[in-house]
């Protein structure tokens, strides 16, 4: 596979409408249209993008097998990146499955973290570099007729992470994070009216920063991430136009910010039931029912905005219906 890819972007007609002033905070009595010196980003800015990339798969054998790509990318804003990536794949037999990858990528910053300004909570800054991610993985996959398995266990390092750190607005690079875990999967036909799938993962971040004082590095834990998270599904189906499901979801504990132990954990348990039925009276009729939310959890979602404490709270035990008619 080869191909190639040229992109112009440009920030165009920008503005902001707001009932205060948005260099001085004064009240306006009514909304008024914010653009030039006084607008939220900086305006007729622009990037060209010029990619390139191969990639080509090896049958060293029958069992073996290698797929290996590159890509070049040139920003003319944020520079060129070059990434590889090379994965294998060994069929021991016909329900032993192991691979191996390693890949590269790069984030170039965004427009809004170049060129946010105006903003008590964001600034941008146009001289940082793209993000660059390495990345090691290895797995197993077992399949059999009614039982199939799967463990993936991985190893990342980002470079130049883009960040606000602590309650400065500003966006910057600093040295990275690291991340490593492992994945486990499961898909078991326990009858054939009864199915059932359940996933784990466990995940080790951190931030890793750079004391300029001392000229050293130091490490973080990411806030706003849990280190296990898992999830469970079970369906019944009694006959074949009629099914019974649950899913279970499950995140592990965790705070917005480990540098403030005040801040008070976050984690949720949650549980969601659905009946369905095919044909519903007449041909081609669907219903479907269900409760979210069974045990009526506080769930919230974690927000990047630290001026929102609660993060993004979600709702509570809700009930839905829907029905569904299909033409074929």
């Amino acid at each position: 596979v080869f191909g190639w890819e040229c992109e112009k972007v440009r920030i165009t007609d920008a503005y902001v409408d707001l009932n205060y002033h948005i260099l001085t905070g004064e009240p306006l009595p009514a909304m008024q249209r914010f653009v030039g010196e006084a607008n939220w980003i900086e305006e007729d800015k622009s990037r060209n993008v010029f990619s390139v990339f191969v990639q080509d798969q090896f049958d060293v054998t029958e069992q073996l097998a290698f797929t290996a790509g590159l890509r070049y990318d040139h920003y003319d804003d944020a520079g060129d990146s070059l990434t590889p990536r090379i994965a294998g794949v060994f069929r021991a037999s016909e329900h032993h499955i192991f691979k191996a990858q390693y890949a590269e990528a790069f984030r170039p910053p965004a427009f809004i973290e170049m060129y946010s300004k105006n903003n008590p909570s964001v600034e941008g800054n146009p001289d940082m570099s793209s993000e660059t991610v390495k990345t090691y993985e290895i797995g197993y996959i077992y399949k059999g007729e009614a039982f199939r398995a799967g463990f993936t266990a991985f190893f990342s390092k980002l470079d130049d992470l883009i960040i606000q750190k602590g309650m400065d607005p500003l966006y910057k690079n600093i040295a990275g994070s690291e991340t490593k875990g492992a994945e486990l999967e499961i898909t078991w036909k326990i009858r054939t009216f009864l199915m059932l799938d359940a996933n784990l993962s466990y995940s080790d971040a951190d931030l890793i920063m750079e004391d300029n004082l001392s000229d050293t590095e130091y490490w973080e834990n990411i806030g706003a991430t849990g280190k296990w998270l898992g999830g469970a599904g079970l369906v019944y189906m009694p006959r074949r136009d009629c099914s019974v499901s649950l899913q279970y979801r499950h995140v592990d504990k965790y705070k917005r910010s480990e540098s403030q132990p005040s801040d008070r954990e976050r984690g949720y348990d949650t549980l969601n039931i659905t009946a369905g039925i095919k044909n519903f009276f007449i041909k081609g009729l669907g219903f479907q029912a269900g409760v979210r939310n069974l045990f009526d959890a506080e769930v919230s979602f974690p927000s990047g905005f630290k001026l929102y404490p609660e993060d993004y709270p979600q709702p509570g035990r809700e009930g839905w219906i829907k029905l569904s008619y299909n033409f074929d």
